[in-house]
């Protein structure tokens, strides 16, 4: 059994007043070797790229994030920009 590769994201839908209507929940596979060494032109975290490209100066100070190339897990696909 290798349960640790698989995840799950849950959605829960609120009534107006806090009351649960509905959700969904989604299974996915989490690869460690596609997120620590992606093929070349291949990216992982997504939404970190987003966030440096789009973060102003002063949203980067308050986070400390550094420029995309300041981290080795974005540099190893080899695009580490946003297009």
């Amino acid at each position: 059994d290798n349960s640790s590769r698989f995840g799950k994201y849950m959605t829960v839908e609120l009534s107006p007043s806090g009351g649960i209507v509905g959700g969904r929940v989604t299974n996915y596979l989490l690869e460690k070797p596609r997120v620590l060494t992606p093929a070349s032109g291949e990216r992982s975290f997504h939404v970190f790229y987003y966030l440096l490209a789009g973060a102003s100066d002063a949203e980067r100070k308050a986070l400390r994030l550094a420029p995309a190339g300041g981290y080795a897990m974005l540099q190893r696909s080899g695009c580490a920009t946003v297009r």
